[in-house]
């Protein structure tokens, strides 16, 4: 057995996965520094232009434990965000984001309107 199966071994409960729209995050502990590996991969089967708008969050990152769960959970953001995005558009929705700023700013419009009675 070489050093890497053994790593592989150890390291081989302790990994974590999570699935956020199209693509999948990987975390798996490093055993003798203080980092993470985190991976993200695609779902297969894509189409071409779904594949294109994530194309930029895949990859692999070896990130410190202090920061990890923080660069994670920005990524699952960011993943969830583009994909409710690609599948809000494809059935001709608005996206939740822009629905909510509009209310904001319309509520701020109400506001000022009333203070100045």
């Amino acid at each position: 057995p070489t050093a890497n199966s053994d790593e592989a071994k150890e390291n081989e409960g302790s990994s974590i996965s999570g699935h956020f729209g199209f693509i999948t995050i990987y975390v798996v502990p490093l055993v003798h520094v203080d980092m993470v590996k985190v991976s993200v991969k695609l779902k297969s089967g894509l189409k071409e232009n779904i594949i294109r708008s994530l194309d930029h969050l895949v990859g692999s990152w070896l990130i410190s434990r202090r920061v990890g769960a923080h660069f994670v959970r920005n990524l699952a953001m960011q993943a969830d965000l583009i994909c409710q995005s690609l599948l809000e558009d494809k059935l001709g929705l608005v996206l939740n984001i822009e629905d909510r700023s509009g209310r904001i700013h319309e509520m701020d419009r109400h506001l000022k309107s009333e203070s100045r009675r």
